[in-house]
């Protein structure tokens, strides 16, 4: 056997190499024939390139062995073949093109630049040569034959039969994705004493801070939860939504550990709308196996809704020394939703309470000082010893944020601000990856999740320039992604927003997502 490429196992053509990858990464050209080890492009469809499959093959450490049995793409190097350096020549701007598609040096045989042996991946090719300093207006040549002298070796045919790649990757869940572990499952970090056993907690999650120290955060027994308030813990199979698609890339938990539970300071969450602050802390419930509480406010939210109503007629009066409770009837207040959710244990999250009615936010101080108790009109509630709470705010100084007004001094100096952040690109791909296959057991096509991923930032600036009237979040492409099977790109896009707003700002916001749609592909 001759140490070439062509007969290693490890060589495979595009559709059994994606088969075998585990992690979202750039498209692949339909017709390539891929060593699965290490990336290296070789040939295309019916043919390799003899020289380069037999350098390759003699420097290479795993010549033989078996591809293997699961593919990151993130640990690759793709390379089609060694750039020619002479085309390195800094071009005039003028002489550049608007897309390596229309350039000299661009090789149309392997999608590839000659002048930088790089890859052209669909969709990418306005964005590289808007990069590009070697650029060079004109027709592409049709082989890179025309410029390489060590690529005019005579073709050899691939005998294994390559089949193209379907334009999406199979409909299936990756298991990987799916695997979830339920906090009753969980297994302690640390030894749960029996005096904190008696408490109801049933195991230890270690969080560690951004500079390496380490808290734990309990989890409770489900039946140390009163039986009319367990259907608020959250759920993976909750109909309220899936805490545990919920990726926390800003370190939420770990700022709950130190502040709230170890410190007892009143966390304020600070962020856009849709930065992931309630879905957060409906996360953090459902980590701790706490009932989870949202109180959401706005200018007309009422008095005896959140905070209560006097009433007369019979009602039970305690003994706040005893205990005893006695009937007695009389005028009583009713609580309202606040004062409810103080007295029991789970996390309760105030939604914009800076929206609401002065009135209603006064109540926030008494909560909000040392003492933890809640002062309703004449009524005190002592705060339940596990009840955690937590205040979400949208930013005042932003105009979209209508309503919006700033804290007092007063409240402001009893609260700890955290700023929720928007994911990276990274983590916005993970988040997309995963939620597809978690919701609808599919897997985004790469190309497609590059151009929702392009498409988003032009988005996000037009947000911020003021020529979309909302803001553009990640659950807006959660739900692209979940639509473009059925409908395509713009399509879904339309579906998940653009069928709401004005023609004019619709067409302007198409036109920017047309651009990223992935070049040969039918995704508009």
């Amino acid at each position: 056997m001759s140490t070439s490429c062509v007969n290693c196992p490890s060589l495979m053509g595009s559709e059994d190499f994606l088969a075998l990858v585990v992690t979202p990464g750039e498209p692949f050209h339909k017709d390539w024939i891929i060593c699965s080890r290490f990336g290296h492009v070789v040939g295309r469809k019916g043919e390799v390139k003899t020289d380069i499959a037999e350098r390759l093959a003699a420097s290479c450490p795993s010549f033989g062995e078996d591809a293997p049995s699961v593919i990151d793409v993130a640990n690759l190097k793709l390379g089609v073949y060694t750039p020619d350096t002479d085309l390195l020549e800094v071009t005039d701007p003028t002489d550049r093109p608007a897309s390596c598609y229309n350039c000299q040096k661009y090789d149309g045989s392997f999608n590839a630049c000659a002048a930088t042996g790089q890859i052209v991946f669909q969709g990418d090719s306005f964005r590289k040569a808007n990069d590009c300093s070697f650029g060079l207006d004109g027709a592409p040549m049709s082989s890179v034959q025309d410029v390489l002298p060590g690529w005019d070796g005579p073709q050899v045919v691939f005998t294994t039969p390559v089949s193209v790649a379907p334009t999406k990757a199979p409909a299936k869940p990756t298991p990987a994705l799916l695997a979830v572990i339920e906090p009753v499952d969980y297994t302690s970090d640390a030894t749960v004493t029996q005096e904190h056993a008696d408490k109801g907690v049933l195991a230890w999650r270690a969080v560690t801070t951004p500079r390496g120290r380490v808290h734990h955060l309990p989890i409770f027994r489900t039946d140390f939860v009163p039986e009319e308030h367990r259907h608020l813990i959250p759920s993976s199979s909750s109909e309220h939504g899936d805490p545990s698609l919920y990726v926390d890339h800003n370190g939420l938990l770990a700022e709950f550990a130190v502040q709230v539970y170890q410190k007892d300071l009143n966390l304020c969450l600070n962020g856009e709308p849709g930065a992931g602050k309630t879905e957060g802390v409906r996360y953090i419930a459902w980590q701790m196996n706490l009932p989870f509480r949202r109180l959401t406010y706005n200018e007309g939210s009422e008095m005896e809704q959140y905070l209560g109503l006097y009433q007369y007629g019979p009602y039970n009066k305690v003994d706040p020394d005893t205990g005893e409770v006695t009937e007695v009837i009389g005028t009583h207040l009713v609580p309202g939703l606040l004062p409810q959710a103080w007295v029991e244990m789970g996390i309760t999250l105030s939604d914009e309470p800076n929206l609401a009615p002065e009135a209603i936010f006064q109540s926030y101080r008494s909560l909000n000082d040392s003492s933890r108790t809640l002062q309703v009109y004449n009524e005190t509630f002592r705060r339940h010893d596990y009840q955690f709470h937590v205040m979400a705010i949208n930013p005042h100084w932003d105009f979209r944020n209508i309503g919006a007004k700033p804290l007092a001094a007063a409240d402001s100096r009893r609260l700890a601000f955290f700023w929720m952040a928007d994911p990276s690109d990274d983590m916005k791909r993970s988040i997309l990856t995963s939620s597809l296959a978690k919701l609808d057991g599919t897997v985004l096509d790469r190309a497609v999740l590059k151009a929702i991923m392009e498409a988003g930032k032009d988005l996000r600036q037009m947000a911020k320039d003021q020529l979309l009237p909302d803001f553009w979040t990640l659950s807006q492409e959660i739900k692209v992604a979940r639509l473009v099977d059925d409908f395509g790109l713009e399509g879904a896009y339309r579906r998940a927003y653009f069928n709401y707003v004005d023609p004019q700002t619709t067409e302007q916001a198409m036109t920017a997502i047309r651009s990223h749609i992935p070049y040969g592909v039918d995704w508009s």
